[in-house]
């Protein structure tokens, strides 16, 4: 969503629908939750101690313990329970399969988040609007860069690990091989490719 990439896109993609998926726009109404949540730890750090992640996940992806965590915060009056609300709501229209229904759940929940008294998710929803054809291609198109940011881990994983290569053939080379999962049929054990002068 940067204004440098929308406008790198649009220059060189003249033609090309500008979508935000799923996973960016989720991530981007929690990145603000988390501003709550950070805001608020300063004024009240035993209510909001280690609830982060019982915040963020998923609910399938919740052990009892943060589900009862969550429910704890969401029943309390600090600001960090009531952020959650709209990211549960996001996450309930992004799923929803009838494009013009999600769309039409989309902008009661810009309303609803933008007359809210909580800064963060404010400007979340002013973001969402502000890139609202982004928002609602994603709604229509279901397209998602998934597999581009798979491979992009791959590829910062080997650059990691290697610390560093030589060339950029080099660095070609292994991301090719890793990332295509060759499987060799070697010998068990590999034998040397050199020995020692007798």
């Amino acid at each position: 969503m940067s204004p440098a990439y929308i406008k790198g896109i649009s220059e060189q993609f003249g033609g090309a629908l500008l979508v935000f998926d799923y996973f960016h726009v989720v991530q981007w109404v929690s990145h603000a939750l988390d501003q709550v949540r950070r805001r608020e730890r300063r004024e009240f750090p035993e209510e909001l101690k280690g609830v982060r992640w019982a915040m963020l996940k998923g609910e399938d992806r919740l052990s009892e313990a943060e589900r009862r965590t969550r429910q704890r915060v969401c029943a309390g009056k600090l600001q960090t329970g009531k952020a959650f609300n709209p990211l549960d709501a996001l996450r309930d229209i992004m799923k929803e399969p009838d494009p013009a229904v999600a769309e039409r759940h989309l902008k009661w929940w810009c309303g609803w988040v933008r007359r809210s008294r909580i800064p963060e998710m404010k400007k979340a929803a002013k973001t969402l609007r502000n890139h609202w054809d982004g928002f609602v291609a994603c709604l229509r198109t279901r397209v998602t860069n998934s597999a581009a940011e798979a491979s992009n881990g791959i590829i910062q994983t080997v650059k990691r690990k290697a610390r560093g290569f030589r060339s950029v053939e080099y660095f070609s080379a292994i991301i090719y091989l890793v990332a295509s999962h060759l499987k060799f049929d070697l010998p068990d054990p590999v034998p040397a490719t050199h020995t020692k002068a007798s």
